[in-house]
C-alpha cells in the first residue's frame, strides 16, 4: 500500500486521477441504463445502445458496457461485428 502511495505521488496523482475518471464512466454508463429503461432509445429488439471514449482502448471494457446497455443477443452481435472491422 505504502509502494502504491509512494507511485502515485511520484506520477502526479495519476490513481487518483485514474479514480476520477473510471467514476465518470460509470456515471454515464449507469445514466445511459436508466434512460434505456426508460425506452429513450427505442425496443431492446431493435437498438443497440453503445458507450465509448475515444482514448480508451480496452476491449474488456468496453464489452462490459455493451452488455450492460443490451439484450445478450445484441451485445453479441455487436461484439463479433467490432471483431470483424478489427481484423
Amino acid at each position: 500500500m505504502v509502494l502504491a502511495e509512494a507511485a502515485s505521488s511520484a506520477t502526479g496523482g495519476a490513481t487518483e486521477r485514474e479514480r476520477r475518471r473510471e467514476a465518470v464512466y460509470e456515471a454515464c454508463v449507469t445514466a445511459l441504463e436508466s434512460l434505456v429503461e426508460e425506452g429513450v432509445f427505442g425496443t431492446a429488439r431493435i437498438r443497440v445502445a453503445v458507450f465509448a471514449v475515444s482514448d480508451v482502448e480496452d476491449p474488456v471494457r468496453e464489452v462490459e458496457w455493451i452488455r450492460r446497455l443490451n439484450l445478450p443477443s445484441r451485445s453479441r452481435d455487436v461484439w463479433a461485428d467490432a471483431v470483424a472491422s478489427r481484423s
